[in-house]
């Protein structure tokens, strides 16, 4: 059996394995590449230039983790890499990817907000916010 590692070409490790060799091409898929006689930790590591390295910590600045609850006043997570997605308190319908580098977040219901931030070359990050009464 051979050990495998699937990954994609923006080296987010999707799935790992073994297989006998003449069955490791059939583990690749439509957009995916393979490395051989490898393994990794998915959620810990990612791959660069062909090699299984591990993520960097999320390196997004959060500016503000307070703000006016009113619609309009936000709190700003910045230097964000980009490509990378944000899911607000795990709600799916709050799903953003970022593509400028930055992302506000503006709401008229006071509460906490957790913000979760995913890319494939970093370790999650979550940030928390809170929103308060006008």
């Amino acid at each position: 059996m051979i050990k495998y590692v699937i990954y994609l070409q923006s080296g987010e490790i999707v799935r790992t394995g073994s297989a006998p060799a003449d069955q490791i091409a059939n583990q690749v898929g439509g957009g995916e590449r393979i490395l051989i006689n490898a393994t990794a930790n998915d959620a810990k590591q990612c791959v660069e230039n062909d090699y299984i390295v591990d993520k960097k910590p999320f390196p997004a600045i959060l500016e503000d983790n307070v703000f006016k609850a009113d619609g309009v006043d936000s709190a700003r997570l910045s230097a964000i890499p980009y490509d990378t997605t944000i899911v607000v308190n795990d709600i799916v319908a709050e799903t953003y990817n970022v593509k400028d580098g930055e992302f506000d977040l503006a709401a008229d219901l006071p509460g906490t907000y957790v913000l979760t931030c995913t890319h494939p070359r970093h370790l999650d990050g979550e940030y928390t916010i809170e929103g308060f009464s006008p």
